[in-house]
């Protein structure tokens, strides 16, 4: 009888052994949490940093494309005054400058690299038709206007803005 007093009851042990597992399952369920929120925050990351590439080439494209060309032709069109379109291709240009150099930051493979080279160089030639425009637009010149708008403008920026669109397909 001593020894039935010593040694725990079938109940108690099955007892016992029902919260052992209990235990280890909620262990379980918290380590098993604890990790997709892991995997979920670095798959988060992954996009931000995917599409931050994506919204900063869209922002150079937008400052070249619509900002600088449409500046030209609501100038033109006598739809903003002279001195809004000095603002507005300023406020291009900063903006230009400021995603640019994060996109030049920004990890890039080799197919990338090449087109991002292409779009420096012909970035030169675009960040000058820019220059000119601000120009003719503190001048307030509306015959250099049209002939730049006509001949110089396009030729100047459409390369920046198609190569940029095959660096953002990729």
């Amino acid at each position: 009888m001593l020894k039935l007093e010593k040694t725990f009851s079938i109940r108690k042990q099955l007892l016992g052994l029902f919260s052992l597992m209990v235990f280890a399952f909620a262990g379980l369920l918290l380590l098993d949490e604890w990790e997709r929120q892991k995997n979920t925050a670095a798959l988060e990351q992954l996009k931000n940093d995917s599409l931050s590439s994506l919204r900063r080439i869209k922002a150079v494209s937008d400052a070249y494309g619509l900002d600088i060309v449409d500046t030209t032709f609501r100038v033109r069109n006598y739809l903003i005054s002279w001195e809004e379109g000095v603002q507005v291709v300023d406020s291009a240009n900063l903006r230009i400058d400021e995603h640019w150099k994060a996109l030049l930051q920004s990890q890039q493979n080799d197919e990338q690299s090449v087109l991002v080279a292409q779009i420096t160089q012909a970035k030169v030639r675009a960040d000058l038709a820019a220059a000119r425009l601000k120009s003719i637009l503190q001048k307030k010149d509306i015959v250099a206007l049209g002939r730049f708008a006509d001949t110089e403008l396009y030729p100047a920026i459409d390369p920046v803005t198609t190569r940029l669109k095959l660096l953002s397909d990729l």
